[in-house]
């Protein structure tokens, strides 16, 4: 399983409190703390434990104020992994779009810091790929129009999600230009958020 480190900063007396109590059970404090995560996250209702620590969690000031924006809502609905997949999807096509159209400009492909052109593209039976430079822009132009469809699949998930919880605030009606704007800074918050947790 992979894991995720996190670190934690508490007062010296709380740290020292804890660092006794997991010694009296000779657990590390580090085996607490991700036993509390994995209780408090755990999708099997019923459990002792889970529950308790969704009751410890309801209990604190922060429950009361719940985010009420397009992330929030995702969160609430358990939808977030979807759209940040979706959009992890979308961000990599678009760079690969660029990548396609920067080498079909220049004519020169780059791997590990190599440049390289389509004469030394090699098949998987060592064979030269492409007999003549407008078979490669073919092929080019082929796999840019692949990346372009996958692109448009991707902001079709992403708008339809943002159509869901347009429909879920009920708010009022705005003009299209509006909404995009609107779309636009929620994505930047998301990408924003993806990469301050290390999501990818």
């Amino acid at each position: 399983m992979e894991e995720q480190i996190i670190t934690v900063h508490i007062p010296k007396d709380q740290y020292r409190k804890f660092a006794q109590i997991a010694w009296q059970v000779n657990v590390p404090m580090q085996t607490i703390l991700s036993q509390f995560v994995a209780d408090f996250t755990s999708d099997r209702w019923g459990t002792a434990e889970g529950t308790m620590a969704k009751d410890w969690f309801g209990n604190h000031w922060w429950s009361n104020f719940e985010r009420e924006d397009f992330l929030g809502w995702l969160a609430q609905s358990n939808q977030l992994n979807e759209v940040l997949e979706t959009q992890q999807k979308l961000d990599n096509c678009k760079k690969e779009i660029t990548t396609l159209q920067k080498e079909l400009e220049t004519g020169y492909m780059e791997a590990g810091g190599v440049f390289y052109n389509w004469k030394t593209v090699i098949s998987a039976d060592l064979t030269p790929r492409y007999k003549t430079r407008n078979e490669w822009e073919a092929d080019q132009k082929e796999r840019i129009r692949e990346q372009k469809v996958i692109k448009a699949e991707q902001e079709s998930v992403i708008l339809d999600f943002w159509s869901r919880y347009q429909d879920y605030r009920k708010a009022e009606e705005q003009n299209e230009t509006e909404e995009e704007e609107s779309l636009k800074e929620e994505l930047k918050k998301l990408r924003q958020w993806r990469k301050q947790v290390h999501w990818d």
